[in-house]
């Protein structure tokens, strides 16, 4: 694979994006169940003139932004596939997912070894999120 250097600002949003991996898990689950528990009930007072409907616009961008938010738990989950080797696939998640600095991973390999993997993945996540 020849060397690609991303532009910095796509490189830090592509970090930061795989660092809230599992906040964009636990996000997911919390917009399924709005959008399954719909609006709150009515409590009689007035809400004005009675045209248009809140609660239809309301989880129209609420599927909106849980679509936006599969997107990217589906590209990490894919970049972090393409990685192959289990041992690759063990940095990121430990390093970038739970946030372990790479001096504290417990794994047989090296730090610039590490930084190759963490490299590679955010590539292959750019690649993933806007196709690049």
């Amino acid at each position: 694979m020849k060397a690609v250097k991303l532009p910095a600002d796509i490189y830090r949003q592509c970090v930061d994006i795989a660092k809230s991996y599992y906040t964009l898990i636990r996000r997911r689950q919390e917009q399924e169940e709005m959008i399954l528990q719909g609006s709150p009930a009515a409590d009689g007072q007035p809400k004005g003139s009675g045209t248009g409907n809140p609660t239809a616009r309301k989880a129209e961008r609420l599927i909106v932004v849980k679509e936006r938010n599969d997107q990217k738990i589906r590209a990490i989950e894919k970049a972090l596939y393409r990685m192959g080797d289990k041992c690759a696939q063990d940095v990121i998640r430990k390093n970038l997912f739970e946030g372990v600095r790479m001096a504290h991973i417990d794994l047989p390999v090296s730090i610039p070894t590490m930084k190759r993997y963490r490299s590679k993945y955010i590539l292959y996540l750019a690649q993933e999120l806007w196709e690049i």
